[in-house]
């Protein structure tokens, strides 16, 4: 008789980063926006979804990070809610990691 053991893993998680969008889009001083990011999982397992929220552009500051656990084949939505501290144009942008 002969025996071999063999190692089975689970299918990998895939995680997209999806819509974004930052509601609402023109307001006052002292207001609050919410940033949102749609994160899909397309793989065979469930993955855990970290995705950082920045303010002042890509290479901005993190300002919330949000994490959740997504089902294989299905989506989800990351958001935080912020304060527009100063006027002007702000780059928003989530970062899925």
């Amino acid at each position: 008789m002969a025996c071999i053991t063999i190692t089975v893993t689970a299918p990998a998680s895939n995680l997209v980063a999806g819509e974004f969008d930052v509601e609402p889009k023109t307001l006052v001083v002292g207001e609050t926006f919410t940033v949102t990011q749609v994160v899909s999982n397309t793989g065979g397992s469930s993955g855990i979804a970290t995705v950082d929220f920045r303010v002042g552009g890509i290479n901005g500051t993190v300002v919330a990070t949000k994490t959740k656990t997504i089902a294989a084949g299905t989506s989800s939505t990351l958001s935080t809610v912020l304060v527009a501290d100063t006027a002007g144009q702000i780059g928003i942008c989530a970062t899925l990691r």
